[in-house]
């Protein structure tokens, strides 16, 4: 019921590149979970953001492998869906990012434009399964491995 509460009192829903890949490659773990949430945060009208910075990083490994139907599969989840805002980096951002990135010194790159993003767009949950995270007060992070995806059915 945790996650549910939580979630029912959300504004803003940020998806992490992890958790985009385990849904669209159907991991045998974690991609319920992630559907789960993510029916969820449709049927209750939450807002789910992503970024740019995810599209990138989900394109790599199937540029790398010359997948280009997992390329396009990706690419169509994270552009060209209704449900879900892609949002761009802007100076704002990655002002934002490295005033992070000065907070948190382990902080990657990566990472800290994905947070300034998740803030700028008005997201209070940031959900990854990067548990190095969790160490982050501006932003509640939830860490898919460690969550009971079962509890969004309601």
């Amino acid at each position: 019921m945790f996650v549910t509460s939580m979630l029912r009192q959300s504004k803003g829903v940020f998806i992490d590149t992890a958790p985009l890949i385990y849904y669209i490659e159907a991991h045998p773990e974690y991609a319920a979970s992630v559907k789960q949430l993510l029916a969820f945060c449709l049927r209750e009208k939450i807002q789910i953001i992503s970024s740019v910075i995810t599209l990138h990083e989900v394109l790599v490994k199937p540029y790398r492998d010359a997948n280009q139907a997992l390329a396009e599969k990706f690419a169509s989840l994270l552009k060209n869906n209704h449900h879900l805002n892609l949002i761009p980096v802007s100076e704002d951002i990655s002002e934002a990012a490295a005033k992070l990135r000065g907070n948190y010194q382990a902080l990657k790159m990566a990472d800290a434009l994905q947070i300034a993003t998740a803030l700028h767009a008005g997201a209070d949950i940031f959900l990854t399964n990067d548990k190095h995270l969790k160490q982050l007060s501006e932003i509640k992070v939830v860490i898919i491995s460690e969550w009971p995806g079962t509890d969004v059915t309601h």
